[in-house]
């Protein structure tokens, strides 16, 4: 109602205006802070940043408690209860069968987890990583943390290609990093995932860029180089070297 009809109109202008793109679209998209994991499913899904109607960046899918199955315990599941299993290990002592049984009954009388989710722990896997040359190596470490936090600032451009001079704040947890008597620094990341024999790459190729962003933030951290990087396999009962 407020044209003038009898005016001559400038539909170019009116066009151009109704069209016009924000050159810095890509600043909006970012997310301002995230997470490892969150960063590596957003670069393994190939999530297109300059989709204006993509509601999936940076928001994390929550379902309430009663949406969620109660008799199975999913591989993402089982995968954490590895990972804490392994968290109360000392790697300085040598486990026998019994004592991981031990162990496990020990975290279900203090309602750390239940019996269910303690059947879905793998010991047989558990035993081979403690007999693993790796852990033997780990042995001889001065210092060994375990399930440690982290919050890092990078540029954004060092994980998303599309990006030009926007920051991330990023947060993680390390699973383990050794200091030994020489000062070398060894990180090691825990995976559970299915992998076919021989297909390693695979696995290096998912994560590669998640132990990057694990190295630099424990050599910030320490101010010294991480020398070795590894991912173990739980379910190949390999180490691998990330170079």
């Amino acid at each position: 109602r407020e044209f003038d009809f009898e005016k001559e109109i400038d539909f170019e202008k009116y066009e151009n205006e109704f069209n016009w793109n924000y050159k810095n679209v890509l600043s909006t998209k970012l997310p301002i802070k995230s997470t490892v994991s969150k960063i590596k499913e957003m670069q393994n899904e190939g999530i297109d940043f300059l989709d204006l109607t993509n509601k999936e960046i940076g928001i994390a899918e929550i379902n309430p408690s009663f949406m969620e199955e109660e008799e199975k315990i999913s591989a993402s599941k089982k995968g954490t209860l590895m990972h804490l299993f392994l968290q109360k290990l000392d790697l300085k002592k040598v486990y026998s069968k019994e004592d991981l049984e031990n162990l496990k009954q020990e975290l279900i009388a203090r309602n750390i987890i239940s019996e269910e989710e303690a059947n879905s722990i793998n010991l047989f896997k558990i035993q081979n990583f403690l007999n693993s040359k790796l852990v033997a190596n780990l042995k001889q470490a001065s210092i060994i943390e375990k399930e440690k936090a982290f919050c890092i600032k990078i540029k954004a451009k060092e994980v998303f290609k599309e990006a030009e001079e926007e920051t991330l704040l990023v947060q993680g947890i390390i699973d383990l990093y050794a200091i030994f008597e020489d000062g070398k620094i060894l990180l090691l990341d825990y995976k559970t995932d299915y992998v076919e024999p021989g297909n390693e790459d695979a696995l290096i190729k998912k994560y590669k860029n998640q132990l990057k962003i694990y190295k630099q933030a424990l050599e910030e951290a320490l101010d010294k180089e991480v020398e070795d990087v590894y991912i173990y396999s739980l379910y190949l009962n390999k180490e691998i070297r990330i170079d």
